[in-house]
């Protein structure tokens, strides 16, 4: 998938647009920890998929930025830090 994409993006590439098949299959297999980091006013329709990431995965992690972007780095912060310890995710 990754050579393929990056084929996709090179100077003389026509065509640009790489289709994904299967995305929530292919999520259902993952065995690693997966943030799904929504924002406060996102669309219904991103949130719903940020949810359904979580559910999908064998170990789906939500958290939410409410109003200050910089509140990311602290979410991912202790995404990583949780991850490390072995621990949930609060958000």
């Amino acid at each position: 998938m990754t050579a393929r994409t990056v084929a996709k993006h090179t100077g003389g590439e026509p065509d640009r647009l790489v289709p994904v098949t299967d995305t929530w299959a292919r999520a259902a297999r993952l065995t690693i920890p997966v943030p799904a980091i929504e924002g406060g006013i996102d669309w219904d329709d991103h949130l719903g998929m940020a949810r359904r990431l979580v559910r999908s995965v064998a170990d789906g992690r939500a958290a939410t930025v409410e109003g200050r972007p910089d509140t990311l780095d602290e979410i991912l912060g202790e995404f990583v830090t949780a991850v490390l310890a072995g621990e949930g995710l609060s958000g």
